[in-house]
């Protein structure tokens, strides 16, 4: 578990670019494994807005065509379609809503599932460079040290693993901020990969702060 819970604010490209990125890219995810399924519930709760929500259904994805498929049975019946930074959202037959993917979105967190045994959450292919190692009751915490092009608003990123399964991802900004934290709970391994039941993440932004739980049941990797 991290030890830091609080962000703000929420970058969203930056967020957006690494989920997108590391599903696209890394080679450590073997050849068999082409499809991801599960059951999942979503609870999500905007303290600053008093809204919360709760989603329940199966969801799919797809390596071969890089698609993620959500099949929404509560609260309403609808199928959400991401392919190509797309996302399309049915009722039936019919399209109800279609929006480019321009920043982060909850629904590309599914796409890293299948990517966790890095331990790196795919930041050392893209450029971050490792900058800090220490331990503390068996969880070893790396911090990494962003390319360039992240410098801007990036001041660093720390990676906590224990048992040599990543635990969570906090963003640092440069005032020394955290603006955002994923956490990756209860793992089970399934088929020979290991996939976190619960993730739990905290985000902030101008005028919201959300918390959202994930559960996945029944995973099944192809």
């Amino acid at each position: 578990m991290l030890r830091v819970l609080f962000i703000k604010p929420i970058y969203f490209k930056l967020i957006a670019f690494l989920f997108i990125v590391s599903i696209s890219g890394n080679k450590l995810w073997s050849q068999k494994h082409q499809n991801f399924e599960a059951k999942f519930t979503m609870m999500e709760r905007n303290t600053l807005k008093n809204t919360s929500m709760l989603m329940k259904g199966n969801v799919n994805f797809s390596k071969l065509t890089n698609t993620l498929i959500f099949e929404i049975n509560f609260p309403n019946v609808q199928k959400w379609i991401v392919r190509d930074s797309i996302l399309k959202k049915y009722e039936g037959d019919v399209v109800i809503s279609e929006s480019v993917l321009t920043g982060y979105q909850d629904l590309v967190v599914f796409k890293e599932l299948l990517e966790l045994k890095s331990n790196d959450f795919g930041l050392k292919q893209h450029g971050f460079e490792m900058s800090d190692v220490s331990s503390q009751d068996g969880t070893v915490y790396v911090q990494w040290t962003p390319p360039p092009s992240f410098k801007t608003f990036v001041k660093y990123v720390t990676t906590a693993a224990k048992d040599n399964l990543l635990q969570g991802v906090i963003f640092t900004d440069i005032d020394d901020k955290d603006f955002n934290t994923t956490l990756f709970e209860e793992y089970a391994y399934v088929d020979d990969l290991p996939i976190p039941m619960k993730i739990v993440q905290h985000f902030e932004a101008k005028e919201e702060q959300i918390y959202k739980t994930i559960y996945f049941e029944n995973v099944q990797i192809r």
